[in-house]
């Protein structure tokens, strides 16, 4: 089962939900050009230094799953029933928000889950707790909520390569950064990920925001654990299959990462 209030299994994340039909909310901006060689473009230039750029809202919607197209702008968004609003900037065309419970943002138009399709790109989930390693929807018992202690977890989970875990700081958040794929020795299927092997990381329960991620042969993420009130926000660059590269799909997602600001909604 894949989609709902959302989860998924890259597992993808996998929860069964009732959604409404999905709500498309344009964003729109203004834009001006003068010609370059003009004094007056020269002196635009000159002071562009001094002028911050305006802040795109986001709408909130009503229905959802919803979604809009991003241009190279700073935006910020705050969803109904979300405690977080969220600031970041967008560099380069070809990205899409999308928000089914939690943010993302990611290279596709139409974003999707699944196991042999789904969107690549930046994904937030809000109070990851760990998740049972027998692949049951419930979370790993004697295992603490704080990024250290998730970092540790996941660190020494069965079946797990984790690689260059750093200190990082991501909008005033300082957390841990670390890399994630699956061991091309484990073979440990989950009754969700359709006779691939797989390793449960995090979930969180709930009926609109929930999900339950876990993570397949071929694909990797990377992780930013930041400290957030008395929980945690999880940001996931999150890899496809025979898309962008991995070293394509980093170079283009850390710096809508590193710009990401955090609020209360």
């Amino acid at each position: 089962m894949k989609g709902r209030a959302q989860s998924h299994v890259h597992g993808r994340c996998h929860r069964t939900a009732m959604l409404a039909p999905i709500v498309v909310v344009a964003v729109i901006s203004a834009c001006s050009s003068v010609a370059s060689g003009s004094p007056s473009a020269r002196a635009s230039a000159a002071g562009a230094s001094t002028i911050q750029p305006a802040i795109v809202t986001i709408p909130s919607c009503d229905i959802v799953p919803c979604q809009g197209p991003l241009q190279p702008a700073t935006y910020q968004v705050a969803f109904f029933q979300h405690p977080v609003m969220y600031r970041f900037t967008i560099q380069e065309p070809g990205w899409t928000w999308y928000y089914s419970g939690n943010f993302r943002i990611v290279t596709d138009d139409t974003p999707t889950d699944g196991l042999d399709r789904y969107s690549e790109g930046v994904y937030v989930l809000l109070d990851p707790v760990a998740a049972s390693t027998t692949c049951e929807e419930q979370p790993e018992p004697g295992v603490g909520h704080s990024v250290e202690e998730l970092a540790d977890w996941v660190e020494d989970l069965p079946g797990l390569d984790v690689s260059g875990r750093t200190s990082v700081t991501v909008g005033g958040l300082e957390g841990i950064q670390m890399d994630l794929a699956v061991s091309p020795r484990w073979t440990k299927t989950c009754p969700f990920s359709e006779g691939m092997p797989a390793v449960p990381l995090v979930m969180r329960e709930s009926d609109f925001s929930g999900y339950h991620l876990a993570l397949v042969p071929g694909v990797s993420m990377r992780w930013f654990l930041l400290p957030w009130e008395d929980g945690v926000i999880l940001v996931d660059i999150d890899e496809s299959k025979g898309r962008m590269t991995r070293e394509e799909l980093l170079q283009a997602a850390s710096p809508i990462v590193m710009s990401f600001g955090f609020s209360a909604a």
